[in-house]
């Protein structure tokens, strides 16, 4: 069965199982609890007016014109300007979804918006598979394999060449696939939005979907999608570690905010920010003349949504602009200190996507790569609270590491989890999956419930990012306090590596940029005493 080449459009904003006290955004989203009430395309972000889809009957028509110039021979140069119009046409329709994807968030509930999406999303599918297609039989030509090498899927050659195929036909097929590869998810869905079922029921229910969409699975290629170059065993060595290390340091600092101090009274006394992104481009020149630029950019070009109604998704993004080699925020606001967070935390996504110029076709996206360049820029801030807080500095600062460990913690947790249910596929029922992450959930001193976790049904594997990208920003961190500008320098050479392709893998690029082996038990031992120093300090 051939692959589905999955496009990473998306870069979602760390999703920690908690916030200690504040979410970032809701883990189940409420889009199905209520009817829409708005249906224009004169959405109220504005961006409809940007959206600029390509029909794929133009696609269709440029991919013609690349098949009738391989009939001929020494035509290699007609040849290259036929790929890169086929490239530019997926960078085209990437864009369009990316300004109609804003556009929907903004108006979460509008029906045209919400059609035109997924109209927009089905076209880049299908052109995709229609170039791969292209691309493989002309790969096939003696006289051209080398130019279009880069391009064909040689893995799945046999597919896309095999003589019965057509564009005609792959189309169809593809049209067909697009609607049902999300057959897990619609099934998770009906069950997490149902609200005639108590949480028991919908979390046993639940299991047995995750049961059987993890059949799909094996543990030696459990990770193969996310371009890893770690295992899944080493992350089952490494969870007890992050858990009997940094659950008691966390714990720790939770120790210290609380001490003489009510939570509610913290938060209260915490300024909130109206425009975060003014703010980022107002402190980052402390950073960095290339960060200061990459904020004005994003600032003055009004690269950035911000979305505050019940009417909006209410969560963080970052999308590509692959066509201005730009990229596209969208950030909910809630009205308190974590707004801010969220912001820097999208600013290190969209600084790293000016240095990167991956075309959509080509995308490869190493998410574990994606978070540090994010996490790490909120390490790169902290010092800035001193001016932005005053008084609430030192607060402010304490919540964002213990936010951190946050995602560290529960990324491991969550990824040992998911690793043991696929190696006990063959055993375990249901009702075994949800006790035994009852029990895991425990460990973290934790009140949730399965069906929560969107992550493992939505993308299997996905979520150990946060916390292996969580101990790359703590190595940012815990240099920042020593030698800052060592700290920037790290954080500048780890945003220039392409996320969006797969030239790097997440261990040899902290090794180039130079970071620690953070998936190491002594880095993580050491990380540990440095919190616990720091909480010491503080208390």
């Amino acid at each position: 069965m051939k692959k589905n080449k999955l496009l990473s459009l998306l870069i979602a904003a760390s999703i920690p199982l908690t916030t200690f006290g504040c979410s970032s955004e809701t883990i189940i989203n409420p889009k199905f609890s209520k009817e829409s009430e708005t249906d224009s395309l004169e959405d109220v972000s504005g961006l409809s007016e940007k959206y600029n889809p390509i029909e794929l009957e133009t696609i269709k028509e440029h991919i013609s014109s690349l098949q009738n110039d391989a009939e001929i021979s020494g035509n290699s140069e007609k040849l290259q300007d036929d790929i890169d119009v086929l490239l530019n046409d997926l960078d085209a329709a990437s864009e369009a979804l990316s300004y109609i994807t804003v556009a929907y968030y903004c108006d979460w509930y509008n029906d045209e918006l919400e059609y035109e999406y997924d109209s927009c999303y089905e076209t880049i599918y299908v052109a995709t598979e229609l170039l791969t297609y292209a691309f493989s039989n002309c790969y096939k030509i003696d006289e051209y394999s080398a130019l279009f090498e880069p391009y064909a899927d040689i893995e799945y050659l046999d597919y896309y060449t095999d003589r019965s195929m057509s564009i005609n036909r792959l189309e169809g097929y593809s049209k067909v696939d697009y609607s049902v590869m999300d057959e897990y998810l619609d099934d998770y869905y009906d069950i997490a939005y149902n609200n005639a079922k108590n949480d028991d029921l919908k979390n046993l229910e639940a299991a047995e979907v995750y049961l059987d969409l993890l059949a799909s699975y094996d543990t030696e290629t459990f990770y193969d999608a996310y371009n890893r170059d770690f295992s899944a065993e080493k992350v089952l060595e490494l969870s007890s570690v992050v858990q009997n290390k940094l659950i008691p340091a966390g714990n720790r600092i939770e120790d210290v905010l609380q001490k003489n101090n009510d939570l509610s009274e913290i938060y209260d006394s915490i300024p909130v920010i109206d425009d975060p992104f003014e703010t980022i481009k107002k402190y980052s020149s402390e950073i960095s003349p290339e960060i200061a630029e990459s904020a004005s950019l994003l600032y003055d070009n009004s690269l950035y949504v911000i979305g505050s109604d019940d009417n909006c998704y209410d969560g963080s993004f970052t999308i590509d602009l692959p066509l201005e080699n730009e990229a596209l925020i969208y950030t909910y606001q809630y009205g308190d200190y974590y707004d801010f967070i969220n912001a820097v935390h999208e600013f290190g996504h969209f600084n790293a996507a000016l240095y990167d110029d991956t075309t959509s076709y080509l995308i490869n996206n190493n998410i574990d790569i994606a978070e540090i360049q994010s996490q790490g820029m909120e390490m790169l801030f902290i010092p800035t609270y001193d001016d932005i807080y005053g008084d609430s500095a030192e607060i402010m600062k304490a919540l964002k590491l213990y936010d951190t460990l946050d995602s560290v913690i529960s990324g491991f947790i969550i990824g040992e989890f998911e690793y043991t249910v696929l190696k006990n596929l063959d055993t375990f029922t249901p009702e075994e999956v949800v006790e035994y992450f009852d029990s895991m959930m425990d460990k973290y001193n934790y009140d949730t419930n399965f069906y929560y976790i969107s992550h493992l049904f939505e993308q299997p594997g996905y979520y150990i990012s946060y916390g292996v990208s969580g101990l790359a920003a703590l190595d940012i961190w815990e240099t920042s306090r020593n030698d800052y500008d060592k700290a920037v320098d790290m954080y500048e050479q780890i945003s220039h590596i392409k996320c969006n392709s797969d030239e790097y893998q997440f261990m040899s690029a902290l090794q180039e940029c130079g970071f620690n082996n953070v998936m190491d038990s002594e880095y993580i031992s050491n990380i540990a005493n440095s919190i616990y120093n720091y909480a010491d300090d503080l208390s």
